[in-house]
């Protein structure tokens, strides 16, 4: 509670049984409102109940956002795609998201009776701070096995078909084929030294 030049009191809260005691409204929220381009804060109407939140548009992890940017006051249109932020009467709660350097990842495809490497590489997006990964194949990998985000990201846990590897591009060797490499190499080596 604090006092005004004219001896009134101000304070939070309603008036509850004071007399001579008016309510104000409460003080409107700033979001940030708008597309990638043309964002920008502003005061949000303070008409309905749910006028406090601000909203924006869902960064999947190693995809990218879930749409086209956008930001907003009040609650989501779209849950799938969109989050939202309690707001305030300073900043916006609803700041772009802060994104790392791109980076790149292989995916596959079933091709001539097996899962093999594309030529084209799939772009992925992180956050900040955020470590690259990549996922491929495992040589479990059945033939109906689908590559998680085109082979941007890890692997969800306890997928055996699944394989992963933390840095840009790691992805583009073939699990099954690096296999049978590696245990024609070692059958090579125990040869050498048994003859």
């Amino acid at each position: 509670m604090s006092s005004t030049a004219e001896g009134a009191t101000t304070g939070c809260g309603g008036c509850g049984d004071r007399v001579n005691c008016e309510e104000t409204g409460p003080v409107p929220v700033v979001c940030n409102q708008g597309g990638e381009t043309d964002m920008q804060a502003v005061t949000c109407p303070d008409d309905t109940d749910t006028s406090r939140i601000c909203h924006q548009t869902t960064f999947i992890q190693y995809v990218g956002l879930a749409g086209p940017a956008s930001y907003g006051c009040g609650p989501c249109q779209d849950e799938t795609n969109c989050r939202e932020c309690e707001g305030n009467a300073r900043k916006p709660c609803n700041t772009p998201i802060e994104q790392d350097n791109n980076f790149q990842c292989f995916d596959y495809e079933f091709r001539d009776g097996k899962l093999r490497v594309k030529e084209e590489l799939t772009v992925c997006q992180r956050l900040r701070d955020t470590p690259p990964k990549c996922n491929q194949p495992s040589s479990e990998a059945t033939e109906s096995y689908v590559v998680k985000n085109n082979g941007c990201g890890g692997c969800e846990d306890g997928d055996s078909q699944c394989s992963k590897c933390g840095k840009d591009k790691c992805n583009g060797t073939d699990r099954r084929t690096l296999s049978v490499l590696t245990l024609m190499v070692a059958v090579l080596i125990f040869c050498a030294s048994s003859c």
